[in-house]
């Protein structure tokens, strides 16, 4: 025993590489694969910051493009793309100002596509 009463023992022990594949196999992991709607629409939403609302991913592309050998770029604004297939354009303003954009900072516009 040591000075505090407890004794600290390291074991080592070689272990084995083994290289067998492994396939993991069950319900809960096969996943359907989704299907698309035979009568589906594709919906494409562009979701960018609103003008005046700061922008700091904007402001690193436009800081670095100079330094890459790209001139003459005035403002940058950096959003997002978003595609999906829906049955119906109906919910479409309510899914992006509930979910995919915040309307406090970030405006948003969206188009069907095919």
């Amino acid at each position: 025993m040591s000075a505090r009463g407890v004794t600290a023992l390291a074991w080592s022990f070689p272990l084995p590489i083994l290289s067998i594949p492994v396939t993991l196999s069950h319900p809960s992991l096969e996943k359907p694969v989704p299907k698309l709607m035979a009568d589906s629409l594709k919906i494409r939403i562009l979701v960018r910051p609103k003008a005046g609302i700061l922008d700091p991913q904007g402001e690193a592309v436009r800081s670095a493009l100079p330094a890459l050998g790209f001139g003459g770029v005035g403002t940058v604004h950096v959003g997002r793309l978003i595609e999906m297939e829906v049955e119906s354009t109906d919910e479409v303003d309510a899914m992006c100002r509930r979910l995919l954009a915040n309307p406090t900072i970030e405006e948003y516009e969206w188009e069907v596509v095919g």
